[in-house]
């Protein structure tokens, strides 16, 4: 019986290229254990931004509209750390 274990570095380098080449997703490895080996991201940059932008509309309904898209992106981000955490 013949067992090969893949290890999170190639699959990061195999799949995370042909994500890349054909599909067009924008990969990034992040390393909560080594934080310096990871590349820098920010997972919180679209948060942010429709933050911003739902400071800048108080006024009107888009502050709504902007307010409720930062909580629904912070709530996938939270759910996604978790879930790395727990695996």
């Amino acid at each position: 019986m013949i067992e090969k274990s893949f290890t999170k570095g190639y699959i990061y380098k195999t799949i995370g290229n042909i994500l890349k080449k054909y599909y067009g997703y924008n990969v990034v490895r992040i390393d909560f254990r080594n934080p310096t080996r990871s590349e820098h991201y920010n997972l919180m940059q679209l948060v942010n931004n429709y933050m911003d932008l739902t400071k800048q509309n108080r006024e009107s309904h888009l502050g709504l509209t902007y307010e409720a898209k930062a909580q629904k992106y912070a709530k996938i981000i939270s759910k996604s750390i978790i879930v790395v955490i727990l695996l």
